[in-house]
């Protein structure tokens, strides 16, 4: 008992008649805010209101940069698929242009090592005709060849 006087004894607050001491406690209860307070919570309340405003600003730029990436995505991805789909694609080879007599067809071969065979489609009548400005690739055949000393002998 005498430990519950000193706890009395140490919280001495004025109590009515009828009435015991318990505890301390902290508890909420609603009080009217003050002017000042008003006015202070009027200020956060505008300044949150205008940040909410510079986010959205800002979410709203992300939003529309976003969206251009990925519609460039989307056409990047349409056109794969179609090279996918078509499975072949168009590219610059560069390549000699050769008239194949034998065939008569007109032969791409690419310039440059492995000299692989790119095209080849039939001569136009125009590319039959030729012109004296063309030579053969093939050496001409021995009973062709015109000795020009052994005439003039």
């Amino acid at each position: 008992m005498s430990q519950e006087i000193a706890v009395i004894t140490a919280h001495a607050r004025p109590i009515g008649p009828n009435m015991t001491y318990v505890r301390e406690e902290t508890i909420l209860v609603s009080e009217p805010l003050t002017d000042a307070e008003r006015l202070e919570y009027g200020q956060e309340m505008a300044d949150s209101l205008a940040k909410i405003e510079e986010y959205e600003d800002a979410l709203d730029a992300e939003r529309k940069r976003y969206k251009r990436l990925i519609e460039e995505q989307e056409k990047i991805a349409q056109s794969a698929a179609k090279l996918y789909r078509d499975g072949k694609a168009e590219r610059e080879v560069h390549c000699d242009l050769i008239k194949d007599w034998d065939k008569c067809e007109m032969v791409w071969i690419e310039a440059e090592p492995p000299y692989r065979e790119v095209l080849r489609r039939p001569m136009t009548t125009e590319e039959r005709q030729g012109s004296f400005l063309e030579k053969p690739l093939a050496a001409p055949a021995a009973d062709d060849v015109i000795d020009v000393d052994a005439e003039e002998q």
